[in-house]
């Protein structure tokens, strides 16, 4: 199964594709997610508003934000 998050931050969305499920973690880790939404290192995401541990798995198909 093909694994699809998409991330947003400010106006910009990026979706990212794995075989694996993805961690809030992965995601703040993503050079390419960071360069192309231009997010830092003090970020955190939120999944309908609850903020993500870095260990939470994100479910197939979800919509994530980061917010500084």
């Amino acid at each position: 199964m093909q694994y699809q998050v998409t991330v947003n931050y400010g106006m910009d969305s990026m979706a990212r594709y794995s075989d694996r499920p993805f961690t809030a973690g992965q995601l703040r880790a993503d050079r390419d997610l960071r360069t192309g939404l231009g997010y830092g290192d003090n970020t955190k995401f939120t999944l309908h508003g609850v903020e993500l541990a870095d260990d939470t798995q994100i479910p197939h198909g979800a919509t994530v934000v980061a917010e500084t």
